[in-house]
């Protein structure tokens, strides 16, 4: 059986982009997503003062 990154590679649609130019998620520079990481930051910070004003 393929392994499911083979799976994942297979399934994305061909638009002609070399092999050597894709990728899933592996960039040599960092994608900035300030809403996200501050959404996960928020998410961290209620975990963290739900469980400290429960103990």
């Amino acid at each position: 059986p393929e392994s499911l990154a083979t799976q994942a590679w297979n399934a994305m649609k061909d638009d002609g982009t070399s092999n050597d130019k894709k990728f899933l998620d592996l960039t040599r520079r960092k994608v900035k997503n300030l809403r996200l990481k501050n959404n996960l930051i928020n998410g961290v910070l209620n975990e963290w003062n739900l469980i400290n004003n429960i103990i």
